[in-house]
């Protein structure tokens, strides 16, 4: 799976739409994965940083205590086992040829 980092282009207006938006994403993936997608997260940024809402970057939502840890760890295996894309210019040069809108 390759994360289009245009799809959080506009932040969440707080903290707790932050929260929902990765439980949304969180599901998507597994349910792309029941589906037979390998659940391997790619992107050409550094996710970490990404901010979800004023100062509250991605890497908060992921240590954030409040957060179910189950999607946290979740999340954390998606992100620790992926590649960067640099590391994969045949997916990268293909994926930034293509928009996608929903």
């Amino acid at each position: 799976m390759v994360f289009n980092e245009l799809s959080i282009d506009t932040p969440a207006k707080d903290v707790q739409e932050a929260r929902q938006w990765m439980v949304g994403f969180i599901n998507t993936i597994r349910s792309a994965s029941v589906a037979g997608v390998n659940r391997v997260l790619r992107t050409h940024i550094d996710v970490n940083s990404t901010l979800l809402t004023f100062e509250y970057p991605l890497a908060r939502w992921r240590n954030d205590g409040d957060v179910d840890l189950e999607a946290r760890r979740y999340f954390r295996s998606l992100i620790s086992q992926y590649p960067q894309l640099d590391d994969l210019p045949e997916i990268k040069n293909d994926m930034l040829a293509q928009d996608f809108f929903y």
